[in-house]
C-alpha cells in the first residue's frame, strides 16, 4: 500500500475537508427547500445530514408529527447534528429543530 506524505496532507486534506462541508451545506439546503413545501403533518420530511459527520442525520424524524413525540435526547441529537444549541424548554427545541430542518408553514386545522 502507498504511504501518503504529510506534506501532501497538509495541502490537500483542508481542501477535501471543504469540499465536503460545502457538499453537506448544499445538500442541507437543497433538503430544508424541500422541507418548507411541507403542509400537513403526515407529510416526509427529507432527511438532513450531519455538519459533524457528513452523514445522514440517524434519528432524523420522517414527518412533522414525528418531531411532537421525539424523546428530549433524540431532538438534542439532532440539533447537535446540525450544529444548533441544546438550550431551552422541550418545546423551544422542537421549535428550533423544525425551523433548522425548514419547516416553515403549517397548515392549522
Amino acid at each position: 500500500m502507498a504511504r501518503v506524505s504529510s506534506s501532501f496532507c497538509r495541502r490537500f486534506v483542508p481542501a477535501l475537508l471543504l469540499c465536503g462541508r460545502k457538499w453537506v451545506r448544499e445538500n442541507n439546503s437543497l433538503a430544508r427547500t424541500i422541507n418548507a413545501t411541507v403542509t400537513r403533518d403526515n407529510d416526509p420530511l427529507e432527511p438532513l445530514r450531519s455538519v459533524v459527520t457528513g452523514n445522514e442525520i440517524p434519528s432524523f424524524p420522517a414527518t412533522v408529527s414525528a418531531i411532537a413525540t421525539m424523546l428530549s435526547r433524540d431532538v438534542d441529537q439532532v440539533l447537535r447534528e446540525l450544529g444548533k444549541s441544546t438550550a431551552g424548554s422541550i418545546a423551544d427545541r422542537r421549535t428550533r429543530l423544525k425551523l433548522a430542518i425548514g419547516v416553515v408553514v403549517q397548515r392549522v386545522a
